[in-house]
């Protein structure tokens, strides 16, 4: 789970997070190189421009130009004070630009003596061989003098004066100050190649055909670029700039090599600290497992004990984690189970012993119905109608009675149970009890429990008619509440009443207390039970009462027919 959850999104992280790094490095790298082959460019682009703004000087000094051209030996005065003049303000300017390494003017006329190191004539050098801009230059008109021989970038130019060839002028830097990127110390990842007409300078071994054919698939076009390409089993990211008026490339490469390895140094570190991590993790999984299972070994010995039956199980597990608090609660449910066991038991001789006693009174029940069958013939053989009747009425009452097996019964069943009972009622009384019920057909049907609304009746005579002796009235009546489907059977006399006190004894009765029950009646603790057996807790007797006004009793029951 460790290795799934953790370490593997771990590694796909490290993994996706330096391929990221490295990416971002790559990008970084290939900056720095189109900014450095820039910043090269610029300063080669600098010192073409100080060139010929040097030439632009020397092609527009008309005085100058005029004394090349036309002197002659009869100006040798002139010749010689302009060209002291005139030379010693181009040592000057000369001076001003440090960067110009040497300045030779090469003059058509053998009348203008040389002055070195800037006046010589035109037949000590060949120019037909000379270009505008030559390269790795080495002059060879000052004889042996060491100083003007270092390589350099020469400027090559024709003078003239009005169309008329005057003759020329170079003006040259040293390779190291034109290409100052070109010297110093090499460093091992990084290298910039100069390359006019597609050939190195400075004589560099280094073979860039694939380069070249890399910076040609950009196009002619295209001043400055970069891209990364495959060379000799590295990359290489490759910045380039062109100078088209010098017919320069400028190549910078810089090899991600350092990069590459510390990415792999990062990603093989991270591996083996994920592996070493998997493995401890391992370690301590197995033993705590190893702890754990043995002290689970001990909790389900006790289980297997129960599932073989014996239930005089106690286990014990030294701790305050889970397993421990397991053990406890097996323990204690091993114990309630024990108590439940008894209790099951002793139930079940109290139903064993209650069956017996209710066949008992079937038995004894069926023997008094038989007789009651004969004591009414022989009433009605005498013209006893009354006590036929009660006799008829009783008989009926008692196999209402009789039907231990059936629970529930229709409401009707119910209410004709009860009107029995209220007939046999007014022929033992000298006062008349009515009946007014009051329930629409359709609810007749629904199905309630046994005894449901007799004891209800019974107590309003008991308690509530028989003290005043007087005629009074029991109404039925069935409340259906469709909202919630169900149906409020109300039961109302017109009794003595109850007082508040009566009434409070009765609630706290029926919250569970025990009570004194009279003897053979069911009485309403016993209907509240079953309502609550049958339908659940919500399911509660109402009781309202005052002295003098009578009692009424709402049974709510949940509006089911019968099937």
């Amino acid at each position: 789970m460790y290795t799934l959850i953790i370490a593997v999104p771990l590694m796909l992280f490290i993994m996706f997070a330096s391929e990221y790094l490295r990416s971002s490095l790559y990008d970084t790298i290939a900056m720095e190189a189109s900014k450095s082959v820039a910043d090269a460019a610029a300063h080669v682009e600098a010192c073409v421009d100080q060139s010929e703004r040097l030439e632009s000087i020397i092609s527009s000094d008309y005085e100058l130009l005029r004394t090349f051209y036309f002197a002659d030996k009869s100006d040798e005065d002139h010749i010689i004070e302009t060209l002291r003049t005139d030379i010693k303000n181009l040592e000057r300017l000369q001076f001003a630009m440090p960067l110009i390494y040497a300045l030779h003017i090469f003059v058509n006329n053998e009348n203008i003596p040389e002055r070195w190191p800037i006046v010589f004539r035109e037949d000590r050098l060949d120019f037909s061989r000379f270009g505008r801009w030559r390269f790795d230059y080495r002059e060879d008109i000052m004889g042996n003098i060491v100083s003007n021989k270092e390589p350099s970038v020469c400027l090559t130019s024709e003078l003239f004066l009005n169309k008329r060839h005057v003759g020329f002028v170079q003006i040259s830097m040293k390779m190291t100050d034109f290409f100052p990127f070109l010297n110093g110390t090499k460093k091992p990842y990084f290298n910039t190649y100069v390359l006019y007409d597609n050939t190195l300078l400075l004589n560099s071994d280094k073979n860039i055909d694939s380069i070249l054919r890399e910076v040609a698939s950009d196009g002619p076009e295209k001043k400055n670029g970069h891209f990364i390409m495959r060379d000799e089993n590295e990359n290489l990211v490759v910045a380039y700039s062109r100078i088209p008026r010098l017919n320069l490339l400028l190549v910078h490469t810089s090899s991600p090599a350092v990069i590459t390895h510390s990415i792999f140094l990062i990603r093989l570190t991270s591996f083996f600290i994920l592996l070493a991590s998997i493995a401890c993790m391992f370690m301590i999984i197995t033993y705590v497992t190893k702890k754990m299972v043995t002290r689970l070994y001990i909790v389900m010995g006790g289980m297997k004990k129960i599932r073989e039956g014996n239930l005089d199980v106690s286990i014990f597990v030294p701790g305050k984690d889970e397993v421990a608090e397991m053990a406890r609660t097996f323990s204690a449910m091993v114990e309630r189970i024990q108590k439940l066991v008894s209790e099951i038991k002793k139930e079940q001789t109290l139903v064993t012993q209650t069956e017996i006693k209710a066949m008992q009174n079937q038995i004894n029940a069926h023997f008094l119905y038989n007789v009651l069958e004969t004591i009414k013939m022989q009433a009605e053989l005498k013209d006893q109608h009354e006590i036929s009747e009660s006799i008829t009425l009783l008989g009926r009452m008692m196999r209402y009675c009789l039907r231990w097996r059936n629970h529930r019964v229709l409401l009707k069943q119910e209410i004709e149970y009860v009107s029995d009972y209220i007939r046999l009622m007014n022929i033992r009384n000298d006062y008349e009890i009515s009946l007014s019920i009051a329930i629409d057909e359709k609810y007749l049907n629904f199905e309630i429990p046994k005894m449901l609304i007799q004891p209800v009746i019974e107590n309003a005579v008991l308690h509530a008619i028989e003290p005043i002796g007087e005629d009074a009235v029991i109404e039925i009546t069935a409340l259906p509440d469709e909202a919630n489907k169900i149906l409020r059977i109300q039961i109302r006399d017109s009794g003595a009443g109850m007082d508040s006190d009566q009434l409070d004894r009765l609630g706290i009765m029926l919250a569970g207390a025990e009570s004194d029950e009279p003897v053979g009646g069911i009485g309403l603790q016993n209907i509240q039970k079953r309502l609550n057996a049958f339908y659940g807790r919500e399911f509660s007797l109402s009781i309202q009462s005052a002295p003098g006004k009578g009692t009424e009793v709402v049974i709510p029951v949940p509006m089911e027919k019968s099937i």
